[in-house]
């Protein structure tokens, strides 16, 4: 019943694989079995590599869609809808390892709050000497709409999920946009993109706090560190080790802390992230900045983790 998905992506210029077996890491057990699962294949011969989309369709009551492409640049949108179901995602070893490496004692509340989990839907399994060997979490898929921009960007395939509905590939660039990017494009301001995150042109006065706070050592200048991913707003630090995907790693980084606006006495803003020098990730063009840029994470939902979608970042 999906087949008209393979001619779809066609129509985009994308190739399509439909399986019949589970395949997305950690979600292939208890539930895996009936829910929708994307993921980028990709295979290297010599110095050329081919890249295709897969799609496990999963129970015969969910929907796919795609409601919009855009064979221009090789995008479209796809619409996944499925019945509200409870199914399990094993945490990958290597993210398991390095929270208890990081903090021994509470390495659980660290995986939860860097990840979105409720500590009442985590599964625990230690071994002989006490320490954990594995973590399955309990998930649910959402009885709403669900749509994703698929396609190619500069020269590699990838998946986004949109904050909202939309139905062409214009509507779904515009949906990822964060308002401070909306606001610079409205200026006329130079945006640059690499991934899922945006680099504007700071503020006279953000530049000052910058160099000021390096100055007088009030903030920590960090050279060769991954930019995010983010959970509270804020970059996550150096030694996190993302729950998928690869890090954009910038030359200099620093975090400006959030500033009391109108009356308040508290800062009611979110710390603030900007870089300066190259940005590097393994599968965009790095880019270059003379002077300090400021860092916004596009709208992406969950941070890239997609309820069964294998991140390819």
């Amino acid at each position: 019943m999906h087949e008209h998905l393979v001619s779809r992506f066609a129509a985009a210029g994308l190739r399509l694989e439909l399986t019949n077996h589970a395949f997305v890491a950690g979600v292939t057990g208890r539930g895996g079995q009936d829910i929708v699962q994307i993921d980028i294949q990709r295979k290297t011969k010599g110095n050329l590599r081919h890249e295709w989309f897969r799609i496990f369709p999963g129970n015969e009551d969910n929907r796919i869609e795609v409601v919009g492409t855009d064979k221009r640049i090789g995008q479209l949108v796809l619409m996944v809808h499925e019945p509200p179901r409870d199914f399990e995602e094993q945490v990958p070893w290597a993210t398991l390892n390095h929270v208890q490496q990081r903090d021994p004692a509470n390495w659980l509340d660290l995986l939860c709050r860097e990840n979105g989990f409720r500590k009442t839907d985590v599964k625990v399994r230690k071994g002989i000497k006490g320490r954990a060997v594995s973590v399955t979490v309990k998930r649910k898929t959402s009885s709403r709409k669900r749509h994703f921009l698929c396609g190619l960007d500069e020269r590699q395939l990838f998946i986004a999920q949109l904050p909202k509905a939309v139905s062409t590939v214009r509507d779904a660039h515009g949906s990822l946009k964060a308002p401070t990017v909306v606001l610079a494009d409205g200026r006329h301001e130079r945006t640059i993109r690499q991934g899922e995150w945006f680099f504007m042109k700071p503020s006279e006065a953000e530049i000052a706090r910058i160099e000021e706070g390096i100055k007088k050592n009030v903030i920590k200048l960090e050279r060769k560190v991954p930019i995010g991913p983010f959970s509270d707003g804020s970059v996550r630090g150096p030694k996190v080790r993302q729950f998928r995907g690869n890090p954009h790693t910038a030359d200099e980084l620093v975090v400006l802390p959030g500033l009391p606006q109108g009356d308040a006495r508290w800062p009611v803003r979110s710390r603030e992230v900007f870089i300066r020098g190259k940005v590097r990730h393994v599968d965009h063009e790095t880019i270059s900045f003379s002077s300090w840029r400021k860092v916004i994470r596009n709208n992406e939902p969950n941070q890239g983790q997609a309820l069964g979608v294998g991140w390819v970042d």
